[in-house]
C-alpha cells in the first residue's frame, strides 16, 4: 500500500514500508519514521496512514475467544475495540484539546514558511536537496 501510494502521489521512486495490523499502524509508521531520523539513517521521512475499523471487527475476521477469557473482571478490556475506546476518549474532552494543539501546530509551520525557516516541499519532490 506504501509505495503504491507514493508512486500515485508522483514521488521519486522510492521503497515504501507497509504495516499491517488491526489499530495503530498509523502511529507506528509515524514512531518508525521519527527514530530513523532521530539516529541519522535520514533527513525526511513521509508516514501516514490508512485504518478502517469498520471493515473489520478488532478481534478479527473470525474471533474465536475461550470462553473463560471474560471470567476475570482485568480481562474486560479484551471486549472493547478501540472505535469504543476512541469514543470514551472524545467524550472526555481530549479531542477538543487535540484539535486545539493540531490547529496551533499548523499555525506554527505557516508561520514558519513565511519567515523563510522552511524550504518548499517542491525541491525535494524534484530530487534536488532542499536545504542546499
Amino acid at each position: 500500500m506504501a509505495r503504491i501510494a507514493a508512486l500515485l502521489a508522483g514521488l521519486p521512486h522510492t521503497v515504501g514500508v507497509t504495516i499491517n495490523r488491526f489499530c495503530a499502524s498509523g502511529l507506528t509508521a509515524v514512531q518508525m519514521a521519527a527514530d530513523r531520523i532521530r539516529v541519522g539513517e535520514a533527513d525526511v521521512l513521509i508516514a501516514g496512514s490508512a485504518e478502517s475499523m469498520s471493515a473489520i471487527p478488532m478481534t478479527g475476521a473470525t474471533p474465536s475467544f475461550n470462553p473463560h477469557i471474560f471470567e476475570r473482571d482485568e480481562n474486560i478490556g479484551i471486549a472493547y475495540g478501540m472505535g469504543l475506546t476512541a469514543e470514551k476518549v472524545a467524550c472526555g474532552g481530549l479531542a477538543a484539546r487535540q484539535d486545539r494543539f493540531a490547529l496551533q501546530s499548523h499555525q506554527r509551520a505557516i508561520k514558519a514558511q513565511q519567515a523563510g525557516g522552511v524550504r518548499g516541499r517542491d525541491d525535494a519532490h524534484r530530487g534536488r536537496d532542499p536545504y542546499a
